[in-house]
């Protein structure tokens, strides 16, 4: 889910300046950016009463509609201003839910190990998009020919629309039950030291 949003984030307003985006429309994205940030807190309380899973399977079902939209109107310019918004708010859905599902399955102490690599192929991602948007700029001509930069856009954007529509899947499969560990030996050392102590009394 990270890379079908990271991507209209990291390239978005590169590309669309490049394809002829409305400049003032994308001074105004960069705006709304600041704005769309302030939900967070109120993601948070919806998450708090109605539980991360669900909050992460709406947004996953959101992150598919930008890049299937910017395959076909990549030029409209309130379509793309819209995508970059919506792309917004799906990061801070992530942001807001994704922690607090781990530690609600895999406890608090996993959630920290979990969270840093999840946090690595979210970088990976990351590195992914601005790779692939500085080799499609050196192949069409450093920008300049714009067909060629909507083909290879539009290729991504599909990439994109694809992992939205499996991580949608797979969240719709995901449940909210707790992990079960096995226990380690020396946790069964603890728990045969206590019961022994236990019968001593």
């Amino acid at each position: 889910m990270n890379f079908s949003i990271s991507f209209m984030m990291s390239t978005g307003r590169t590309f669309g300046a490049l394809i002829g985006i409305n400049g003032t429309a994308l001074q105004y994205a960069g705006i709304l950016q600041t704005f769309v940030s302030v939900i967070g807190p109120i993601l948070g309380i919806i998450v708090d009463k109605k539980g991360p899973l669900l909050i992460l399977r709406i947004f996953s079902i959101f992150s598919i509609f930008p890049p299937v939209l910017l395959i076909f109107f990549m030029e409209n310019d309130f379509i793309f201003i819209f995508c970059f918004v919506i792309s917004i708010f799906n990061i801070q859905g992530i942001v807001v839910s994704f922690t607090p599902f781990i530690m609600e399955v895999y406890g608090i102490q996993e959630s920290v190990i979990l969270g840093g690599i999840m946090s690595g192929f979210s970088r990976l991602g990351d590195i992914i998009s601005t790779v692939s948007a500085f080799i499609f700029s050196i192949i069409c001509e450093n920008g300049r020919d714009k067909n060629c930069l909507k083909e290879k856009y539009a290729i991504m954007y599909l990439i994109s629309g694809i992992c939205g529509c499996l991580s949608s899947l797979l969240l719709f499969l995901e449940r909210r039950d707790k992990f079960i560990y096995k226990d380690t030996p020396n946790e069964e050392m603890t728990k045969n030291n206590d019961e022994e102590k236990t019968n001593d009394n």
